[in-house]
């Protein structure tokens, strides 16, 4: 009869597979660690608390000094059995998460980022490109701020809001990390973009490559090249399939572009919304829900309408800071 593992050997495994997961783990990982985690409704109690600890601060500094997830070897397969319970200590973790948690505290809301940090950031209709020293870069959209914090282990990202494509030089020894919200995406050598407006559920696009997304509470998932996880209300995952072509419209924006493909004038006028301070108003609600596909200036919301107005008989006329489209009298 097999022995059942003892608490202590349940949060030590939790804390190997948190630890894994800061370094990035393969497909056949993450398949591994989600069969862990729905194995035992202990199991999913341990990956919890070990992942709030990690959550809270630097995550390999959190499971103590001298704990180095680097010298944990890669697994090839998907194991039969659990894997072997790592030297660390029930006691060390805690005793690092309590001190990563004081850390946290002293530096007053910054979360893991460290004094050292930069924030980057766009105003509304500005777009940056942010080389990184490792030889990534980060393309900022309107309005958008982001957190860079690197160290000789880590790289990390805080995506305070708007929406930033992510070109991640390859660096196997240093994590790609970014936070956003509930959100943590753990990625090397790849593309993607994540986006996170008000109102709206953020959602992570993979142009190529593949990260590990995980959203909080949740285990973490893997997510291939050409595919879009979108945070639910009840933070889990929603995976889907996105066309390459898609994916190129909603990227025009570093072009100072936008690109529409049958959207309605209210979505249109909301994108347009996000670069400029010129409001785009309907005179009926019947005109909002017109359909509308073609590649448009981002700042130019006045030529927008003019050919919108153009092309379905109506009528674009300034309204106070406003553009208001009409039917024809």
């Amino acid at each position: 009869m097999t022995r059942a593992k003892t608490a202590i050997e349940i949060d030590a495994i939790a804390a190997d597979w948190v630890a894994r997961s800061d370094r990035g783990l393969s497909p056949e990982e993450a398949q591994a660690l989600k069969a862990w985690v729905a194995e035992n409704s202990r199991h999913h109690g341990a990956y919890m608390r070990a992942l709030a600890i990690f959550a809270n601060a630097n995550r390999a500094r959190a499971l103590g000094r001298n704990f180095d997830p680097d010298t944990f070897p890669p697994l090839r397969t998907v194991p039969e059995k659990p894997p072997p319970a790592p030297t660390i200590s029930r006691r060390r973790l805690w005793q690092g998460g309590i001190a990563a948690s004081v850390l946290a505290g002293v530096a007053a809301g910054a979360g893991f980022l460290s004094a050292s940090s930069q924030t980057y950031a766009t105003e509304r209709g500005g777009m940056r490109v942010v080389p990184l020293a490792d030889g990534s870069t980060i393309s900022l959209n309107t309005d958008t701020e982001i957190q860079v914090a690197f160290s000789p282990r880590q790289r990390r990202i805080h995506l305070v809001r708007g929406e930033a494509l992510f070109e991640v030089a390859a660096d196997r020894k240093r994590p790609f990390t970014v936070e956003v919200g509930p959100l943590i995406i753990d990625a090397n050598a790849a593309a993607f973009t994540v986006r996170s407006l008000a109102h709206l559920p953020t959602q992570v696009t993979m142009r190529d490559g593949q990260a590990l997304v995980t959203a909080a509470g949740k285990a973490p998932q893997p997510l291939g090249q050409h595919r879009r996880a979108i945070r639910s209300d009840d933070q889990s995952l929603q995976i889907k399939t996105v066309e390459v072509a898609e994916i190129e419209r909603e990227t025009v924006w570093r072009e100072g572009r936008i690109a529409f493909e049958g959207v309605s004038l209210a979505e249109a006028a909301a994108e347009f919304r996000r670069y400029s301070d010129v409001k785009i108003v309907f005179a009926d609600p019947a005109i909002s829900q017109r359909k509308v596909t073609g590649l448009f200036n981002a700042r130019d919301p006045e030529g927008f309408a003019i050919a919108v107005a153009a092309s379905f008989g109506l009528q674009a006329e300034k309204q106070g800071g406003d553009i208001r489209l009409r039917y024809t009298l």
